[in-house]
């Protein structure tokens, strides 16, 4: 019988019904019915297992709780009680069971309808007699403890886990509740201080400020946040920052005012460390070639080298501990006005301004010096941003030989007008006379000499259009209302001869209309048409198609686009296309003629116009350049 018994056991399954009844015959019916009869009846959840977890016998509190009937678990593994994960878990406590002979721990369960609920299991081997072990288990549902549990937790004096101290305050400024780390900084018992008016806990020297933040806080009913000083019980003095708010109740009244202090002085010492670090650097910084000064997160001057005070003509004086506006003044050189916002964004947007150009600082005595300046955000190991860097350098020299650029290649430029005029007039009376002995090779080279005065005459025209530009001089933008469309048609009709040698398919899209009245100047407006069309053509390839787009479906605008299916542009040179003499490889290897400014002036007359200019492509697949125009 025993090894009938043993093989049934290690078949497991149904069979397993079979050696339950047995089991249940012979040591619960007639050799323990008093251990059976509490069993059955009692409230525990008890089960019954083989050493490989198939149930040989559970009670009813065990089935009930699971949502099983008793006969439907016999036979079955203990693992339908849990899951997937929790599975890995079980594991790992049979092990200690099976190598200790008992674990108590806690086992989430599984019911029949998927929900879960928390046991404290009892495991223990039961022998009944040598050479047949069972795992029995015991099951205490401690849900609801749990439960009970974290709702202690969460109605826990969260005041009192609070790492800044706090203090209630009433209508009359007197203290009615504070915490433990009130009590840990300040040094009072809670019956020492309650009932006590605020004031008590500063210097004299702050109590004024303070009551003028508090009701500025009652006022906007807004919080406030400053840095002051505590005066302890020992009537030492702490560094802290303080964040005060106001409680009105639902009829708008005030209520109840609180303060959260936290101790500052380990700050204190980093930033006193960090000053002393300064203090190493001081040699390089004063030393530099450029101004610079730093700023704390109220824009007030915490540094100003002596390179800043030969620029301004200000002293450190004059300057450290005041907000750097008050004395320092940063304005555009074409229009002079205030062009600080790249020091703003630093501090409040933690932005880094690079080399900002075209601005000019307010000297002491009122003159002006053209700089470039630059600004970065100092943020503390939290990433907070606590301060800023700005510098400046004089380019006043620099400034003044662009200028003298400027001027030589607008003076060259006008010079060469004249002379490239009368080979461009003398070089068409030879083409058009009749009646010489020129031979076809002689009209050839007189071609050829036209061909390229023309583009030297362009050349000419787009140096001094540069010149204009970058001087802001002779680039007036004369409005006038004209017909857009007409302009680009002009233009069209202008390079019929280049479309036709390429063999290029030119299509106008639908929506372009017959007519669009808008304030341009016709001449510059013409000019980007000229540029964008001539490029589209350029750098297509022959047989390649060119398409206008006209888009009105933006209220107050209308954009227009040149798109081609020619070479396109590399990535890297894309985000300086519309520089001043910029070409990318590819576009030289093409052998289309270009200098590299037409894009650099068409930006310069769209921005002039209130409008933008902008582009997409891919190599090998050609572009699309976009501009707009308000109408």
């Amino acid at each position: 019988m025993k090894n009938k018994v043993k093989a049934k056991l290690d078949n497991g399954g149904v069979l397993m019904n079979d050696f339950s009844r047995m089991f249940i015959d012979k040591y619960y019916n007639k050799e323990y019915p008093l251990f059976k009869f509490i069993i059955d009846k009692s409230n525990q959840q008890i089960a019954f297992a083989d050493m490989k977890g198939n149930i040989v016998y559970v009670n009813d509190s065990w089935a009930r709780n699971h949502g099983y009937m008793v006969k439907e678990l016999v036979g079955k593994n203990l693992s339908i009680f849990h899951t997937k994960e929790e599975l890995k878990k079980v594991h790992k406590f049979n092990k200690i069971l099976v190598k200790k002979g008992k674990y108590v721990g806690e086992i989430e369960h599984k019911r029949r309808d998927g929900s879960t609920f928390v046991t404290l299991m009892d495991n223990f081997i039961f022998e009944p007699k040598k050479g047949l072990k069972f795992m029995v288990g015991m099951a205490t549902d401690i849900s609801e403890y749990k439960k009970n549990q974290l709702e202690v937790k969460k109605s826990a004096n969260y005041l009192d886990l609070m790492a800044e101290s706090l203090v209630v305050l009433n209508q009359d400024r007197k203290i009615v509740k504070i915490n433990k780390a009130f009590t840990k900084l300040w040094g009072y018992k809670e019956a020492e201080i309650i009932g006590k008016n605020i004031w008590k806990l500063f210097p004299r020297r702050q109590r004024e400020i303070h009551e003028f933040n508090m009701k500025e806080s009652i006022q906007k009913k807004k919080a406030v946040k400053f840095e002051t000083y505590i005066l302890t019980k020992e009537k030492k003095e702490i560094p802290t920052q303080m964040i005060g708010s106001v409680i009105f109740d639902k009829n708008g009244n005030l209520s109840d005012m609180i303060a959260l202090f936290r101790d500052i002085r380990k700050e204190k010492l980093i930033k006193l460390k960090m000053f002393e670090s300064e203090k190493k650097l001081s040699a390089i910084i004063e030393n530099m070639g450029g101004g610079l000064f730093v700023i704390d997160k109220d824009f007030k001057v915490i540094l100003f080298n002596k390179s800043a005070e030969n620029i301004t003509g200000f002293s450190s004086s004059d300057i450290i501990g005041k907000k750097y506006n008050n004395n320092i003044k940063f304005v555009f050189e074409n229009s002079g006005n205030l062009g600080d916002a790249f020091i703003y964004n630093c501090i409040k947007k933690g932005e880094i301004v690079r080399l900002q150009n075209h601005t000019q600082i307010v000297k002491k005595d009122k003159t002006k010096v053209s700089v470039s300046s630059s600004a970065a955000p100092i943020k503390n190991e939290q990433g907070e941003i606590v301060g800023g860097i700005i510098l400046f350098y004089d380019v006043s020299r620099e400034r003044e030989i662009d200028k003298m650029k400027s001027e030589f290649v607008s003076l060259a430029s006008h010079q060469l007008k004249t002379p490239l005029t009368g080979i461009k007039w003398f070089t068409e009376l030879l083409s058009q006379e009749k009646n010489t002995n020129l031979t076809e090779e002689q009209k050839d080279f007189i071609k050829q000499i036209y061909i390229s005065n023309e583009r030297l005459i362009q050349l000419v025209s787009d140096l001094l259009d540069v010149s204009h530009i970058d001087t802001g001089r002779k680039f007036d933008i004369v409005l006038e209302r004209d017909d857009i469309v007409k302009i680009f048609n002009n233009v069209l009709e202008d390079k019929d001869h280049l479309i036709k040698e390429k063999r290029i398919k030119f299509i106008k899209c639908v929506n372009t209309p017959d007519r669009l009245d808008s304030l341009v100047d016709s001449k510059k407006i013409r000019q980007v048409f000229n540029n964008l069309v001539d490029n589209a053509i350029k750098y297509s390839n022959i047989g390649g198609v060119v398409e206008m787009g006209c888009d009105r479906s933006q209220k107050g605008k209308i954009i227009f686009s040149i798109k081609d299916n020619g070479i396109g542009i590399p990535k890297d040179v894309q985000k300086n296309l519309f520089n001043k003499f910029v070409r990318a490889d590819n576009a030289i290897i093409s052998e289309a003629d270009g200098t590299g400014l037409g894009l650099y002036i068409a930006k310069a007359i769209i921005k002039a116009h209130g409008g933008e200019i902008w582009f997409e492509s891919k190599l090998g697949k050609g572009s699309t350049f976009y501009f707009s125009l308000p109408l």
